[in-house]
């Protein structure tokens, strides 16, 4: 028989053991924790994964664009705003690491542009002269985004294929002090040329950003993507944010672009864009791009 511990006794036994599993929750903590090197490796798997099931899938993107003049700037006018309706794909070439992102306007501010066709025919036959047709269509619809930026890097996943195997050691790659045991932050900062992305007049433009990843399956919740572009003639910068939210699609149980927000900043102008995906579906050869 065990005579009871005297109460002084008892309540430094309970602090001891509640001190053990204290600093036993940290230990597991930690070691649950995967290290940086093996969180890219993972999101490298899952964005090749990723190329090579995004192709052929089809969303429709709602944008909604404003400008407004920079207070006290000379050229001052009321907000100017823009609604987009496009159909939004990816298509996948022969040498491309990543799956090519692919928006074709259809409607501005309630009116039909463009042609019926032209993205329905890229993926029904893509091919490795498909390349010009895409950056065709790319450039067309860029002609509808709002403000001086001429730009075609606002699409949902340009951040994301920067974590592919090939492309991760143009980067230097640090992860956050706020990590826990369901999302990763990692920052990237773009540190060899040629750039990925490149001005008007293919000069380099080196990108920055942040990704957040599951680091149990390397899948990507959030991109944050940061660039800053002189203008050549004026002399001036232009800041450019491009943020990017991730969530699972029931239907086709993949982890999708939900929602896009772009920024960008010159000395005049202020420029806010949202855009959101839904309705996302299988692009069938042998049929019509429904919507």
């Amino acid at each position: 028989m065990t005579l009871p511990a005297s109460p002084r006794r008892a309540r430094r036994s309970v602090a001891c053991i509640a001190v053990l599993v204290a600093l036993t929750g940290v230990v597991a903590s930690t070691q649950s924790q995967p290290s940086k090197s093996e969180v890219l490796r993972r999101a490298a798997a899952y964005v090749q994964t990723q190329a090579e099931q995004l192709p052929q899938l089809v969303a429709e993107e709602h944008t909604r664009q404003i400008v407004r003049s920079r207070a006290g700037s000379r050229s001052s006018s009321p907000p100017q705003t823009i609604e987009t309706r496009a159909d939004f794909a990816w298509i996948k070439l022969e040498g491309m690491t990543e799956a090519l992102g692919v928006r074709d306007v259809r409607v501005v501010d309630g009116k039909p542009v463009g042609g019926a066709t032209r993205l329905e025919e890229l993926l029904r036959r893509p091919s490795a002269s498909s390349i010009a047709a895409a950056r065709a269509l790319l450039a067309e619809s860029a002609r509808y985004n709002a403000g001086p930026l001429w730009r075609n890097v606002n699409l949902p996943t340009t951040a994301m294929f920067m974590l592919h195997a090939d492309l991760q050691p143009r980067f230097s790659w640090k992860a956050g002090d706020k990590n826990d045991v369901s999302t990763v932050v990692l920052s990237f900062k773009e540190r060899e040329r040629p750039t990925l992305i490149r001005g008007l007049f293919n000069e380099p433009v080196f990108s920055r950003g942040r990704v957040w990843i599951d680091p149990a399956t390397g899948g990507v919740q959030r991109t944050e993507l940061r660039t800053e572009m002189r203008d050549p003639n004026e002399g001036y910068k232009t800041y450019y944010l491009l943020t990017v939210e991730f969530a699972i699609n029931e239907s086709l149980r993949m982890l999708l672009p939900r929602r896009l927000h772009e920024h960008y900043e010159t000395p005049v102008e202020i420029v806010d864009g949202e855009a959101e995906y839904v309705n996302y579906r299988r692009f069938q050869t042998e049929g019509r791009l429904v919507r």
